[in-house]
């Protein structure tokens, strides 16, 4: 049995007002790359017999976020989709922006760890550390920075976990 699963890692920004090394606190995941919506009444995104968002709402990530205040972590909240393809195009960004204009951020394995996290009943916490924008330059970018950020957001979760005991 495990009783909270923390996720950490890099993602690509999906808006203006997010930046390279900006940490997001994920509160939803959602797939961008699944199309279904003609096997039922599904919405973009959403696989069949699946919620169409899969939230992060547990009292073990409210207090994960009380801990980044009080460690004076500035964060964004929201939206992170996930998909099979590395972003590097703002056609790519325009697509998602279309049917997810909220999202902060794009990634490639966080709604599958939430999607698994939901079906075994287990809170996930997860954090996202920008490292490229998703356009012409995000291959150079992520190179750059991911393990710099990538290094920022396991040190908080790490330290957290070591003051949980």
């Amino acid at each position: 049995k495990i009783d909270v699963i923390f996720m950490t890692g890099s993602a690509g920004s999906l808006q203006d007002d997010v930046h390279r090394k900006d940490v997001i606190l994920v509160n939803d995941f959602a797939y961008h790359d699944a199309h279904c919506v003609s096997a039922g009444e599904y919405v973009e995104g959403q696989i069949p017999r699946e919620p169409a968002t899969f939230k992060l709402n547990s009292p073990e990530r409210e207090a994960f976020k009380k801990y980044l205040g009080e460690e004076d972590v500035d964060f964004k909240e929201g939206l992170v989709v996930t998909g099979d393809t590395f972003v590097q195009s703002e056609e790519q960004k325009e697509l998602i922006k279309k049917n997810f204009p909220e999202a902060l951020g794009v990634e490639m394995e966080g709604a599958a760890f939430a999607q698994v996290a939901r079906h075994f009943k287990t809170p996930l916490v997860a954090m996202r550390a920008i490292s490229d924008n998703g356009d012409a330059n995000a291959d150079n970018d992520f190179d750059k920075f991911v393990k710099e950020v990538g290094a920022k957001a396991a040190k908080l979760i790490s330290d957290y976990v070591e003051k949980m005991n």
